[in-house]
C-alpha cells in the first residue's frame, strides 16, 4: 500500500510543483501543494505517535520547513539559475524534514535522502530543458525520495 500511496503523492506533488511555476496558476500551490503531499506520505509511518504534541510539532516545523524550501531557487532575482541554485533547492528540501527525523530517529536515511536529493534535483534540473518536465520532476523527486526513509 504504501508503493501505491507514493507514487499517487509523487504525481500530485509533481503536478502541484509544476503548477506553483506556471503563470496560470499561484505560486502558493506549489508551496503548500508539496508539503502537504510530504507529510500525507511520512505521517502514516507514526501511527503509535498520534496522541503525542511533540509528534504535532515536528511535523508542523517539518511542514513549515518544507514550504520555505519551495519558495526560493536561492538566487538574485533576475539572475541567471546554476547547478549550485538547484543543489541548493535540492538540499533545503532534504533537510527540511529534519524536525521529523529528529522525532523519529532515522538519521542515516534521512542523510542519504538529502544527499540523494541534492545530487539528483542538480542534475536534473541541469539537464531537462522541457520546463513542465523539469518543474514536475523536481516535485516527483521531492516526494517520491521519501521512500529513502522507510
Amino acid at each position: 500500500m504504501s508503493i501505491i500511496l507514493l507514487l499517487l503523492l509523487s504525481i500530485v506533488g509533481a503536478i502541484f510543483y509544476r503548477m506553483g511555476g506556471s503563470s496560470k496558476y499561484n505560486t502558493k500551490v506549489r508551496d503548500f501543494g508539496v508539503p502537504c503531499c510530504v507529510l500525507l506520505y511520512l505521517i502514516p509511518f507514526s501511527l503509535h505517535n498520534y496522541a503525542s504534541l511533540l509528534y504535532w510539532c515536528t511535523c508542523l516545523l517539518s511542514f513549515g520547513l518544507t514550504f520555505g524550501a519551495q519558495t526560493t531557487y536561492w538566487k538574485k532575482k533576475g539572475e541567471e539559475t546554476k547547478w549550485w541554485n538547484w543543489a541548493l533547492v535540492g538540499l533545503a528540501n532534504g533537510l527540511s524534514i529534519l524536525p521529523f527525523v529528529w522525532y523519529t530517529g532515522n538519521w542515516l536515511p534521512f542523510l542519504f535522502r538529502t544527499v540523494f536529493l541534492t545530487v539528483c534535483t542538480a542534475v536534473w534540473s541541469e539537464r531537462v530543458d522541457n520546463v513542465v518536465w523539469e518543474e514536475g520532476g523536481r516535485g516527483a523527486l521531492i516526494v517520491g525520495s521519501l521512500w529513502l526513509l522507510t
